[in-house]
């Protein structure tokens, strides 16, 4: 994660032999943020790609919407606020997830049918990748109920 998040710094920021000027930090700050998360979350090989990286980032964003909303609701009865939000969330008024779906489905399924095919052909000589995903096909994943639409 440390190497991840100082290449990171490296590509966005840059040697600071000189002094530099970041006039909008947060859209900076939130690409450096979202490599090691998407590192942690789908592994190195998909992190790379400039796309994910993004998808993270705007998600992050984006989900901060909904928690800008002041819980004006909770002085009417307490909870409200909360309740409201995630009505709207389960009814897809407002869901952040829906947008950056498409593109997360294609990088993870990319990954899991490679790191199938890889598993199947090494057998235990395999080099186990140390992410989220493949802790979810080694505990909660069975191949025969996936669809691959």
């Amino acid at each position: 994660m440390q190497k991840s998040l100082n290449l990171t710094i490296q590509k966005y920021i840059g040697d600071c032999d000189e002094p530099k000027v970041f006039y909008n930090i947060y859209p900076m700050m939130t690409k450096i943020i979202s490599n090691p998360i998407s590192n942690i979350f789908i592994g190195e090989e998909e992190s790379k790609y400039e796309e994910i990286i993004s998808t993270f980032s705007e998600f992050t964003t984006d989900a901060v919407y909904i928690l800008r909303i002041p819980p004006l609701l909770d002085f009417i009865f307490p909870g409200l606020q909360y309740y409201i939000n995630s009505t709207m969330l389960k009814l897809g008024i407002y869901n952040p997830a829906v947008k950056h779906q498409e593109v997360l489905i294609k990088h993870i399924k990319k990954q899991v049918t490679k790191r199938l095919q890889e598993k199947e052909k090494y057998g235990d000589s395999w080099k186990r990748p140390d992410d989220f995903i493949q802790d979810i096909l080694e505990n909660w994943f069975d191949p025969k109920n996936i669809k691959y639409e």
